[in-house]
């Protein structure tokens, strides 16, 4: 079984990731970057998820996988 996880966020995690990082700028009223394209019009988007819920598929997987 190989699963490819992505933007995968949760507790501990090290400061400097997007989400931890953003949370403390706002916390701190500083500025928060966006990307965008190249014509500075649309803004870059990302789709996350907490560590848990990777954690449960995966048990999930592995349950399914041994009990058929």
């Amino acid at each position: 079984m190989i699963t490819h996880t992505m933007n995968v966020f949760g507790e501990r995690q090290n400061a400097e990731k997007y989400i931890p990082m953003v949370i403390r700028k706002v916390r701190d009223n500083e500025k928060v970057t966006v990307h965008a394209d190249n014509k500075m019009k649309v803004a870059g988007s990302r789709h996350y998820i907490h560590a848990e819920d990777v954690a449960d598929a995966l048990l999930f997987f592995i349950i399914m996988t041994f009990h058929h």
